[in-house]
């Protein structure tokens, strides 16, 4: 190659061949064809040299990778045990056997023979450069000596690629020197005791290595089979723990009874551990069981002032149960804690799964909620205090914490979620919807997203995207009741009460017991005429949630509507009793009152609604019809005038409900 590139001079030779001879055309050409080759074979050439040493290095360098790179399978190998007589008392032998019969329906674990000893003068770095060079993940080595009656023993453990959150495993994984007594080593006593413990901590470790590979159901089985070693008190790793982890993977997999009892073994084993108590608040508190769920975070805080989760956990807890105050100031104190709690010596940073969700009802004002977690950051507890600062109806508070969590992870859903939820409590639907759209390219999956951005496109009267938006949201989950309320609302806005009206039945179906879909399938009953179906839908939404305010008023309009005012009157009294700020309220009061002809009451109500809304058109239309029924004239006209405006103001006729407003006065 060399040759071709440097000292290669063919047209030379060329030259001197046809320095006295004439070329035809044809000659001509042929020469200048063989030029161009000659030319591509030195490119060729020069770009071999280049590429060959760069190749040769990063084929050097990708083979040195490979080998870095750690064993498709687990390998725990073990070092001859250096005594005396190694093969007298056959200790190594009995780790050996006890492991492969421990770890052989694991198909990715290899229990390995190293077939030498690693001398106490060799040390560790000896025992990880040989672990490393046979691609292990365990080296388990050590000694012992026989001078007489009490034997000196000292065992290793090497985890050489730890996983995570991985804890001490105690000093007798250390090689710290034990005195064992003769009469064990000799009747073979301490050989089974040693290849449990050993079996115990490998089984242990290989529990936490499917652990961190998000392999709960793997994790759960080697945790079980290391407590089914029955290893005694002198472990170097309390059992507590191992309970403790199991049941973090069963939270992890939903499974929160199983998850509990290992939380309540964990305790009983270990009475002062923090992190135990912690995990089972999240656990109570997934089970909504929020007094043991309080008390739980209440001592792990006590026991471990410092412990973020805890601070975080009863946060969760403070805000579920509505004390946004005290929620805020965990969520605050977790905040200052988190540094230290991240460092690489804190247990802090278990793993468990959040176990609360996305609220899924059809309440608009309030479609976030916070998480619980053991694997805690900063952004996750920016996104709780925001949720706080939300429900407590600082909505500025809480974009500012939203907004600090998508700093902190751009590439993260939950923070564009929950600030899209208050920018559409704040009416700020452009805004939401960006937030939305965000959320879905980041996750395609995300079946609420898509449901909650169908809710603000039919907020904003596009109604044909919303649609397209639920009819995704089904197609990819169709069992859930909440997409089907929100689908027919939808419908019920286009006065396409039918398929409302189906939405709301499936929707029931699938959960019999949800108060909306009764309330807005009333909704749709009352609009098609059909006042007896509407009025038993409001008394099941009434039987199921006793103080809804909504309810009540739904029911009260359909009363009025059918000349039942006195029925009307008193629900809607109910109503603005339970919500006595909502405009609406007073506005199918003053209606009812109308239709009993008490007009003083009626004008009343519709001054009280335009005091609490002043551009609530259907308040000025219905007091204009009270006016013009009392021959004010003057007043009924400047009253429909002022309907007509605020009409074409808000794009809506909120006032023109389908009643027959005239055979009501």
């Amino acid at each position: 190659m060399l040759y071709y590139a440097r000292f290669w001079k063919p047209e030379r030779q060329d030259k001197g061949n046809s320095a006295f001879v004439s070329l035809t055309d044809q000659q001509v050409r042929a020469q200048a064809r063989i030029e161009r080759q000659r030319k591509r074979i030195r490119r060729s050439a020069i770009a071999g040299l280049i590429l060959m040493p760069i190749l040769t290095c990063a084929g050097v360098a990708a083979w040195f990778y490979l080998q870095s790179l750690p064993a498709k399978n687990v390998i725990v190998l073990v070092a001859e045990f250096d005594s005396p007589d190694t093969k007298k008392h056959g200790v190594t032998e009995t780790i050996l056997r006890q492991l492969r019969q421990a770890t052989e329906k694991y198909p990715d674990v290899e229990i390995q023979a190293l077939k030498k000893t690693i001398t106490e003068q060799e040390g560790s770095q000896v025992a990880r450069t040989t672990g490393e060079k046979r691609r292990a993940t365990i080296v388990i080595w050590g000694w012992y000596r026989n001078p007489g009656d009490v034997v000196p023993l000292s065992v290793h453990f090497e985890v050489l690629r730890p996983p995570k959150d991985l804890p001490d495993l105690g000093q007798m994984a250390r090689g710290n020197i034990q005195q064992v007594a003769i009469a064990d080593l000799k009747s073979f006593t301490l050989q089974t005791r040693l290849s449990k413990e050993m079996s115990y901590l490998s089984l242990f470790t290989l529990g936490m290595v499917r652990r961190a590979a998000g392999d709960f159901e793997g994790a759960i089985d080697r945790f079980s089979a290391a407590l089914n070693q029955n290893t005694d008190s002198s472990s170097g790793l309390n059992q507590g723990l191992v309970y403790f982890y199991r049941g973090n993977a069963y939270s992890s997999k939903g499974d929160y009874d199983f998850a509990l009892a290992d939380f309540n073994q964990s305790i009983k084993l270990q009475p002062t551990f923090a992190e135990a108590y912690a995990n089972r608040a999240a656990i109570h508190m997934a089970k909504n069981d929020y007094t043991p769920a309080l008390a739980d975070a209440n001592q792990a805080v006590k026991l471990k002032p410092d412990l973020a989760v805890a601070q975080n956990n009863r946060g969760v807890i403070y805000a579920a149960t509505g004390n946004y105050d005290g929620a805020i100031a965990d969520f605050s104190q977790t905040l200052k804690l988190i540094p230290k709690a991240s460092s690489p010596a804190s247990t802090d940073r278990t793993n468990t799964r959040e176990v609360s969700s996305f609220n899924l009802n059809n309440d608009q004002e309030n479609p976030i909620a916070s998480f619980f977690t053991t694997d805690l950051s900063d952004y996750l507890v920016y996104v709780n205090r925001g949720f706080a600062y939300v429900s407590k109806g600082d909505s500025d508070r809480a974009l500012a914490d939203f907004n600090q969590a998508i700093q902190l992870q751009p590439a993260s859903t939950l923070a564009y979620f929950n600030r899209a939820a208050v920018y559409f409590v704040k009416q700020d639907y452009d805004r939401a919807l960006t937030d939305l759209n965000q959320v879905i390219q980041l996750q395609p999956n995300f079946d609420l997203a898509y449901a909650k951005r169908g809710s603000v496109y039919s907020f904003k009267g596009d109604y044909d995207r919303a649609l397209a938006d639920l009819d995704q949201a089904i197609q990819r989950q169709p069992n859930s009741a909440f997409f089907y309320t929100v689908r027919g609302e939808i419908y019920g806005k286009r006065d396409d009460f039918d398929r409302a009206i189906a939405d709301f039945s499936q929707a029931i179906k699938l959960q019999p017991n949800l108060v909306d879909a009764y309330r807005n399938r009333g909704r749709n009953y009352r609009e098609k005429e059909d006042y007896d179906r509407a009025i038993a839908d409001y008394d099941q939404a009434i039987k199921l949630e006793l103080k809804k305010a909504e309810i009540y008023n739904g029911r009260g309009w359909t009363y009025a509507q059918v000349g039942k005012f006195d029925q009307a009157i008193d629900d809607l009294d109910q109503a603005i009793k339970l919500n006595p700020g909502e405009a609406n309220f007073y506005d199918s009061r003053g209606f009812a009152y109308a239709g009993k002809r008490e007009y003083e009451q009626a004008i009343a109500d519709y001054n009280q609604a335009l005091k609490l809304k002043p551009d609530a058109d259907y308040a000025y239309y219905h007091r204009g019809i009270v006016y013009r029924a009392l021959g004010d004239r003057q007043k009924a006209i400047a009253d429909f005038k002022r309907t007509i405006e605020l009409t074409k103001k808000n794009k809506a006729t909120s006032g023109c409900r389908k009643t027959n407003s005239r055979r009501a006065i």
